[in-house]
């Protein structure tokens, strides 16, 4: 008798989707103001970390231009035989964003892993099968060493057989230096953070620890117009399931 297996794709089509997410967003506009939701945190926020000290002000950029680049390989979600090590994976995905005016500067490595299609027994539910997609290179961006937090600060890269380039997508805006800004204490935000004054809306407002506290920038979306970079609290939460948030308060007083 013959096991059924059902192929599932774990993040494959998250990365399909986002292909088709990020060409839409190149279209659209925004006002260039930060969103945010001003009802409480549902749940217990626990602060396990100690709160830092704010300098008096922190430089703010006016943004040139939106920087924005994409490309994706209509055949991406296909099973390859010959996929690049990990360790391998990274100078190939330099090498392949050199004609897209390479790796800036400010960028910092911060992901590297082997993409899969599962296959699952529909009986037992278990993994019986693996079948390799892609290795997946992630870069975000750091502004004069504070972290940059956003679909808008990122270069995601997938590489496929033999390390051909199947996913592209990266929005780096220019920014020019436009003076300094006040910035509120890490406790202000705290509080601010306790009454859910974020930047942009969790996908869920469960009990949390915060582990980290950065002060840093956040940036819009691809394609969403964003005038200036304000500097923001960065909130690093966990939640019961382990799954990591980075929430963001604006910290300009």
């Amino acid at each position: 008798m013959k096991t059924k297996v059902k192929l599932l794709v774990v993040s494959g089509l998250l990365m399909l989707a986002i292909c088709g997410i990020v060409l839409q967003a190149q279209t659209q506009t925004g006002n260039g103001n930060w969103g945010g939701i001003m009802s409480p945190m549902s749940g217990d926020i626990v602060l396990k970390t100690d709160l830092p000290d704010a300098p008096a002000t922190s430089p703010i950029y006016k943004v040139i231009d939106n920087g924005t680049v994409s490309y994706c390989k209509p055949d991406m979600m296909h099973v390859k035989k010959n996929l690049p090590l990990e360790k391998e994976a990274i100078d190939i995905a330099k090498k392949c964003l050199e004609k897209y005016g390479g790796i800036p500067e400010d960028a910092v490595l911060t992901g590297i892993e082997t993409n899969y299609l599962y296959g699952m027994n529909t009986k037992t539910g278990e993994v019986v099968e693996e079948h390799p997609l892609s290795v997946d290179v992630k870069f975000e961006r750091e502004i004069n060493g504070m972290p940059v937090v956003g679909a808008g600060g990122e270069i995601d890269i997938s590489l496929g057989e033999d390390g051909e380039l199947l996913f592209f997508s990266k929005c780096w805006r220019s920014l020019e230096y436009a003076g300094e800004v006040e910035i509120i204490s890490a406790s202000e935000a705290f509080e601010k953070f306790e009454k859910g004054e974020l930047i942009q809306k969790p996908m869920s407002q469960e009990e949390a620890e915060v582990t980290q506290i950065k002060l840093g920038y956040y940036a819009e979306a691809p394609g969403k117009r964003q005038e200036f970079y304000e500097p923001a609290w960065i909130f690093y939460t966990k939640d019961k399931a382990g799954n990591v948030m980075r929430l963001c308060v604006n910290a300009v007083a």
